[in-house]
């Protein structure tokens, strides 16, 4: 969609009027609500939201910035989630920042508690392919399956 404005003739001169129009559209847009982060981004054609952050920050445009309680809100959330993660390496890492930690088998275990999946046929289709898991882990969660479905049968 194509929108017209008519401009006084001295703002007509500037270098590009139609750029500082559709700015000025773009940061009140955003200012008030009335236009999303995507949305003001999209408007002004960015391809990133880095892009438009910095076209913010330039513009001293400083509503819905990132803040301390928005950070305060991502680090609880982060504690709240559980990664699923087989690497040690990375396991660790995750660890040492408090983030709850699952591997695949975990997360397959799960599955077949919730009656989603026949832990010993997947497992068994995993085996197949190039994924590494200690025979002593997977023993245990087959182990532990039989013993449940036993339990519940």
């Amino acid at each position: 969609m194509q929108i017209t404005v008519e401009l006084p003739k001295d703002i007509a001169q500037r270098p590009d009027p139609a750029r500082e129009a559709l700015e000025a559209l773009a940061i009140e847009g955003y200012r008030s609500g009335a236009l999303s982060s995507l949305e003001t981004q999209r408007l002004l054609g960015f391809e990133t939201r880095y892009e438009l952050d910095g076209f913010l920050k330039a513009h001293n445009v400083w509503e819905h910035a990132y803040n301390v309680e928005d950070f305060n809100r991502d680090c609880e959330t982060l504690q709240s989630l559980e990664v699923l993660i087989d690497e040690a390496e990375g396991r660790r890492e995750a660890e040492r920042h408090k983030v709850r930690v699952a591997g695949t088998l975990a997360v397959l275990e799960q599955g077949a508690q919730r009656g989603l999946i026949d832990l010993p046929a997947v497992i068994e289709r995993l085996r197949q392919t190039n994924f590494r898991l200690s025979s002593n882990l997977i023993q245990k969660a087959l182990d532990r399956d039989a013993h449940r479905k036993n339990r519940n049968p």
